[in-house]
């Protein structure tokens, strides 16, 4: 009988640790970065780009200087980034930092490791930080079958009710008039946006349900959690949520005044 009940807490602890970590999670077992999307703003020598990148448990990379702006959102894990003027500052999953532009910065990964979404704008053909070609960012490969578990993961803790767009970080390109933004952005279920013409490209990265691209010249695609895409500048579009709504995130150009 003692055996037997035995047994039956067992059976008890492994179904309440499979409740209480589906989602849990995933543990980053390498440390790479992936260019998913570029864009050039027109009539301009600069550029936009989106990525996706992961760190190692406890994994700390060498001090560097970015000469171009980078604006993160943390998808899974913590991290800390140090400068040597401000000193140090911990982000957790769900959250947005940037890495100053022209201070030497430091990334240090938490317990579980992390991984990011990243966007950029800086000159074309240039490095966005000093000892690193713009041609390395797209030979690295990442796995993207964690980016799957990401998406899942996302998928399993987010219930999109309605629509609204919040601006996360906003820094400058340097020697330019362009300014990027960082934005998060939720759609409810079968919500259209306005129909728009753009003269600056905009770059999604789908996090949870799915998002439809319609142009004006009947091309239309369908992007789910873990896709992005770019829009067209200069064409009209509409982009419109699924039937279960729609997490998203975004980079956006502005050109300032004068």
């Amino acid at each position: 009988m003692k055996i037997k009940w035995v047994l039956i807490f067992t059976a008890f602890l492994l179904v309440t640790y499979q409740v209480f970590s589906k989602n849990k999670e995933p543990l980053i077992t390498k440390s790479t970065t992936y260019v998913l999307q570029r864009a050039d703003i027109p009539n301009s020598p600069y550029t936009i780009g989106m990525g996706v990148g992961q760190l190692q448990p406890n994994a700390i990379k060498t001090w560097k200087l970015h000469i171009s702006p980078e604006l993160a959102y943390l998808l899974t894990g913590q991290v800390t980034v140090c400068t040597k003027i401000h000193g140090c500052k911990t982000t957790k999953s769900g959250h947005s930092y940037q890495i100053p532009t022209n201070i030497w910065h430091q990334t240090k990964a938490g317990s579980n490791g992390y991984t990011y979404l990243v966007v950029w704008g800086k000159n074309k053909g240039k490095a966005v930080s000093q000892g690193r070609s713009d041609s390395e960012e797209s030979r690295k490969e990442i796995d993207l079958s964690l980016i799957s578990q990401i998406a899942k993961h996302y998928t399993s803790l987010i219930n999109i009710k309605s629509s609204k767009l919040k601006v996360l970080e906003t820094s400058h390109i340097p020697q330019s008039l362009y300014d990027i933004s960082l934005a998060k952005g939720t759609l409810a279920p079968n919500i259209k946006m306005l129909q728009r013409k753009d003269s600056n490209p905009e770059i999604f990265y789908v996090l949870n349900g799915e998002l439809t691209l319609t142009q004006e010249d009947g091309i239309s695609k369908k992007y789910i959690f873990g896709d992005s895409f770019k829009t067209p500048p200069n064409i009209l579009y509409q982009i419109e949520a699924g039937p279960s709504g729609t997490v998203y995130l975004v980079i956006k150009v502005q050109k300032q005044d004068g």
